[in-house]
């Protein structure tokens, strides 16, 4: 469920903006007509005896008018609300199930949002604090180069199977506007088949401290959902040192290659932790309110140098 304004509390904004600029427009027309002679006096005496006093001077005229103006120009910019962010429709998670053997630290979901006036970067968080106990909300990283902006649902501990967890998630952008959405998810009786979704996976790779740039190390197949036409998108996270490169190989299999970014010190760090993650929620395009397959499996390799 997602929250925005509504066209008639826009059309309304515009009025009273239209409202505030007329009168503007006004007040400077007859500053411009009067400003040669002392007309103003006698108008606002005319119209209003209570402000003859300070309609004493030219200097006062137009300092009130001047600060009329600047009100005026002022006041709709800060009433006008930026467009708010909107979750993508694809991605909302109005209920997702979970396999029971789902580990904690498990990423389970990824959602997305657009922002119209690209106020990125986009912040993602959990609503109130009894869902901070079950799941986080981990913001990827998004500048205002990127079309959308995501975030990870990470499982925070075990889920009990038929037991229904509820909570709501926000995004903001950078001037304030914000979004909100229902989210429910729910522990299944069934298992995460990994060596069905991958069918190779790496486990220790060795490779010697002075590895070049470029060097391949290992690679990875995974296998679609089968309730999807789409493939399924690889990623590599842990080390900025590491990347994977990926192609499709088949209609229902995505091979990935992981190789290295930059140089090895093994007197700095010895051991890197690397999870390659499985993503099919580019592929949860279908309405449907139960989505067993927007959640991502992960494999561990490890990296050691030499």
């Amino acid at each position: 469920m997602t929250f925005s304004n509504n066209k008639k509390g826009n059309n309304a904004k515009n009025h009273y903006i239209n409202q505030i600029y007329s009168s503007c427009l006004r007040g400077m027309a007859l500053a411009l007509k009067y400003r040669k002679d002392s007309q103003p006096i006698t108008y606002f005496s005319a119209h209003s005896p209570s402000l003859s006093i300070l309609m004493q001077s030219k200097t006062t005229v137009l300092r009130i008018w001047t600060i009329s103006i600047l009100f005026a120009v002022i006041c709709p910019l800060h009433l006008v609300h930026c467009t708010d962010p909107k979750f993508d429709s694809s991605t909302r998670m109005r209920l997702v199930l979970v396999p029971a053997d789902a580990q904690v630290g498990t990423v389970i979901y990824r959602i997305r949002a657009t922002d119209e006036e690209f106020d990125y970067p986009l912040t993602f968080e959990l609503i109130g604090d009894s869902a901070s106990a079950t799941v986080k909300i981990d913001s990827l990283p998004c500048t205002k180069y990127n079309s959308v902006c995501q975030a990870n649902v990470v499982l925070q501990r075990r889920l009990e199977p038929g037991r229904y967890y509820d909570f709501q998630v926000s995004v903001k952008d950078t001037k304030g506007g914000m979004a909100s959405q229902l989210c429910s998810i729910t522990a299944t009786n069934f298992t995460t088949p990994h060596d069905l979704i991958f069918p190779h996976k790496p486990g220790i790779i060795m490779i010697p401290e002075d590895a070049k740039r470029g060097t391949e190390l290992d690679y990875v197949i995974a296998r679609k959902n089968p309730l999807f036409q789409k493939p399924v998108y690889l990623e590599l996270w842990g080390s900025q040192l590491f990347a994977i490169r990926q192609k499709i190989v088949s209609a229902e299999t995505t091979e990935g290659t992981v190789f290295l970014l930059g140089p090895l010190d093994f007197e700095k760090q010895a051991m890197y932790h690397l999870t390659i993650l499985a993503n099919d929620s580019a592929a949860s395009s279908e309405s449907s309110p139960i989505d067993t397959n927007a959640c991502s499996i992960t494999a561990e390799p490890c990296i050691k140098t030499l």
